[in-house]
């Protein structure tokens, strides 16, 4: 394929400004999520009573969806992502309070919506949105923070920002999915930091978080469980800590090869 740089259709002008690197290194991820879904899950099918290929069948289907939705988003210029962003993450927060109330509960936690048989987490989709605007908010209020008197704007895209990450870290928290929250307010923290805010705002949102973590220990079981499990594996359930100890001493540092283990197949 041969593209002019007089040539200024969307197609061309994707293939002079895309990372051709990167996408190349997100194709040998997807392909080695399915070479790990083709050795690890047909065990897990069969004790399912499921087709020995229908994880791996459905991880292609998925992969494949996932590849044409990021091709189509990367012929999008800036501003056509941030707009489909901004209505993607009204949709997930929609989708983040709807889930509280008539999502499906597993062990405690509603996280999962049903729709037309399949389950889904509004969270793994809402993630991605909420990256693209909590930096482009913070991009209006770059500086913001270190300046004695800000622009208007500045503060109206600093405190937009600051209010999204308060109001997506209560609904992640009211499900409960503490994993989520640790993961987002790590993101949120790393944009805030590179969007050019005071050090001492900086440093008082470390410590905030570290007291939240805190919290989370004494507020949540489970999260105190398995902080406890962590740091002393014999205190409890330690499945599996104790399947990935079984497979390094069978296979190996470099294992048996794909398809070759025999650690999955046991109950």
């Amino acid at each position: 394929m041969r593209f002019s740089r007089d040539d200024r259709t969307i197609l061309a002008n994707w293939w002079f400004t895309v990372d051709k690197v990167f996408v190349i290194a997100v194709f040998i991820l997807m392909a080695a999520g399915v070479l790990v879904s083709l050795a690890a899950s047909p065990a897990v099918a069969v004790k399912k009573g499921l087709g020995v290929y229908y994880f791996v069948e459905r991880h292609i289907v998925f992969a494949g969806l996932g590849a044409v939705v990021m091709l189509g988003v990367s012929l999008l210029s800036p501003l056509g992502v941030r707009r489909v962003s901004i209505a993607l993450a009204g949709l997930g927060l929609i989708s983040l309070a709807f889930v509280l109330y008539a999502g499906n509960e597993v062990n405690g936690a509603r996280r999962w919506i049903i729709l037309a048989g399949q389950s889904f987490q509004p969270s793994e989709i809402y993630k991605p949105v909420f990256v693209v605007v909590s930096a482009w908010l913070l991009s209006i209020g770059q500086g913001g923070g270190g300046r004695r008197t800000p622009s208007p704007q500045a503060r109206a895209g600093l405190i937009s920002a600051v209010l999204l990450f308060l109001f997506t870290a209560a609904l992640l928290l009211l499900q409960p999915d503490v994993g989520q929250t640790v993961l987002l307010s790590l993101v949120w923290g790393v944009l805030f930091l590179l969007s050019g805010q005071s050090l001492k705002w900086v440093a008082g949102l470390g410590l905030a978080g570290l007291a939240s973590l805190v919290g989370a220990y004494f507020s949540f079981a489970h999260v105190r469980a398995r902080v406890e499990r962590f740091f002393d594996p014999a205190s409890g359930d330690n499945y599996q800590s104790e399947r990935a100890l079984q497979s390094f001493l069978e296979g190996g540092f470099w294992g048996r090869g794909p398809g070759e283990g025999t650690i999955k197949t046991k109950l």
